[in-house]
């Protein structure tokens, strides 16, 4: 039982720390004018983002104009594949 707690501590840590990061670098990102202002993202951007090699960046910025799934954005973003 305890072994089940750790498992699920360690799955939880992980899941959270990889949420900062990506939150982070979306920070980043946005300053860095590679990413579009919160509210301010259109379909132009994806495709940019995926021209410039930042696919994962495009999938959320597709899920964050559209509100869909990640398995509905990663399958739009990849049919647009350049």
């Amino acid at each position: 039982m305890d072994g089940l707690l750790i498992l699920a501590a360690g799955l939880l840590l992980g899941v959270v720390l990889s949420q900062a990061y990506v939150s982070l670098r979306i920070h980043q990102l946005r300053k860095r004018g590679v990413y579009p202002p919160l509210g301010k993202a259109s379909d132009a951007d994806v495709m940019r983002l995926l021209k410039s090699g930042y696919k994962v960046e495009a999938i959320r910025c597709h899920r964050e104009i559209h509100q869909t799934s990640l398995k509905a954005a990663k399958q739009a973003v990849e049919g647009l594949a350049v």
